[in-house]
């Protein structure tokens, strides 16, 4: 089952990695879990992680800076990996819905009608069969939960389009 999943609008029913990954662009890299995960680690540690985001993606091509300057000290799994993902520890902060554990979806949406939930409860894919992040999911975790300044959606959508 390749189908993602949801909780809410913005939230990710847990323990789906493999289907996230599979309808990512990733999935056409053939990128498996392993290539990031020691697959003898357990997921609550962070020894686990045997490779970093900037250890494959670094070049012109792949390891694109933050053009915004306020955002260039995040981790690049802040935005293109954030807590998106239900389980016992979800949180309402302020605007923002935290979840638990992080997304493996990775791509991020700058399309105003865009929305996750296809009203089924499931991933929305776009036309090339990919699911995206929302600002909701993103932006959110700062600019909505008092981090940093507050902003509107559109604002949002339209710095996440100039980010990298």
């Amino acid at each position: 089952n390749d189908n993602i999943d949801l909780v809410s609008d913005n939230l990710i029913v847990s323990l789906q990695q493999y289907s996230e990954l599979s309808r990512s662009k990733k999935a056409t890299m053939k990128m498996t879990c392993t290539m990031c995960h020691d697959p003898h680690g357990t997921s609550k540690e962070r020894a686990e992680m045997k490779r970093k985001c900037l250890d494959c993606h670094k070049g012109k091509k792949w390891g694109k800076p933050v053009k915004i300057r306020a955002m260039s000290k995040l981790a690049c799994e802040s935005c293109h990996m954030p807590y998106a993902v239900s389980g016992d520890n979800d949180t309402q902060v302020q605007d923002y819905q935290k979840g638990s554990s992080r997304s493996h979806i990775f791509g991020i949406s700058v399309d105003s009608d865009y929305s996750l939930n296809n009203g089924t409860r499931h991933a929305a894919l776009t036309k090339d069969g990919f699911a995206r992040l929302t600002v909701e999911m993103t932006c959110y975790s700062c600019h909505k939960a008092g981090i940093s300044h507050d902003m509107s959606r559109e604002e949002m959508l339209s710095m996440a389009e100039k980010v990298h």
